[in-house]
């Protein structure tokens, strides 16, 4: 994208729904800070970030929960940023 008559990149993404409050607490992440992870929804919200390429500070990984795993019924991701080596924005 042009920007200032120099080229710039951008990422766009698209953020997943938060789980609400009572259902993350079904999770064992909320006690678990040094973990550096938790569970969010598995259906997109209709948000979206634009991240510049400089901006990233932490790889994320994430893994696919079914349906039913910690007695939540949907499907979730449990989400880990704990690869930041202590980077901050």
């Amino acid at each position: 994208m042009p920007l200032k008559n120099h080229m710039q990149t951008f990422f766009l993404v698209q953020k997943h729904k938060l789980l609400p409050s009572n259902l993350l607490q079904k999770t064992p992440f909320p006690s678990l800070n040094l973990l550096q992870t938790t569970a969010v929804d598995a259906e997109l919200s209709n948000q979206f970030c634009i991240i510049e390429p400089t901006r990233i500070l932490t790889h994320l990984t994430f893994y696919h929960r079914a349906k039913g795993t910690y007695g939540i019924n949907k499907r979730i991701l449990v989400v880990c940023w704990a690869l930041n080596r202590g980077r901050r924005s």
